[in-house]
């Protein structure tokens, strides 16, 4: 509490006008006084009713948590996809290790993506796969023949490369298809889950 008043006297002792108190409610001016909360969002909400933005500001609010999220998605696949970016170029420059070296690393930590593999064996081109990969240019298939490497180990599929839609049939490229023992230098891929949306393989 705040004694308000000048110290005049008068026959009597203090007035009594000069003696009342005063709390900072009695002092402090109405306009400066900080309004609640509430009232002031009420007032700024009817003015967005006034101008027609109620609806368009509380849809904004109602985003924001989403458009947050979205934007930490983005950061997060950023920074997966530098390191996945560093981790290929680190491993497509190192030197080739053994098919058994690196099929013994992926049985125990599942990862051999992208490590540079040497392995020596045959193709058997009985056993293609073709992956659809149309370009710009025309329709066209990846081909993946089979290899059986020396020494009775897995066999693997290798990427022999994109060929056009004319020559999807092996009797078309018999100049291509490599026979007798080679040796194969590659960058190891493993399996990939299908899709929601993949097709059905082809019979």
């Amino acid at each position: 509490r705040i004694l308000a008043g000048v110290n005049h006297a008068t026959a009597g002792g203090v007035s009594p006008e000069l003696s009342k108190e005063y709390t900072p409610r009695n002092i402090v001016p109405e306009q400066g006084r900080r309004r609640p909360l509430v009232e002031g969002l009420s007032e700024m909400f009817a003015r967005l009713r006034s101008a027609g933005l109620a609806v368009p500001a509380l849809m904004t609010l109602a985003m924001l948590p989403v458009l947050i999220g979205l934007g930490t998605w983005q950061w997060q696949r950023l920074v997966w996809k530098q390191d996945l970016i560093a981790k290929i170029a680190a491993r497509a420059s190192s030197e080739p290790q053994s098919y058994i070296s690196a099929l013994s690393e992926f049985v125990q930590s599942g990862d051999a993506e992208y490590k540079r593999v040497r392995v020596t064996g045959t193709f058997d081109h009985t056993e293609e796969r073709h992956l659809y990969a149309p370009t710009a240019a025309s329709q066209g298939w990846h081909i993946y023949a089979l290899f059986k490497p020396d020494g009775g180990q897995p066999p693997l599929f290798v990427n022999r490369g994109w060929v056009p839609d004319t020559l999807k049939d092996p009797a078309k490229r018999a100049g291509g298809q490599v026979t007798g023992t080679v040796t194969v230098t590659g960058l190891a891929r493993a399996d990939q889950a299908r899709g929601l949306f993949t097709p059905a393989d082809d019979a």
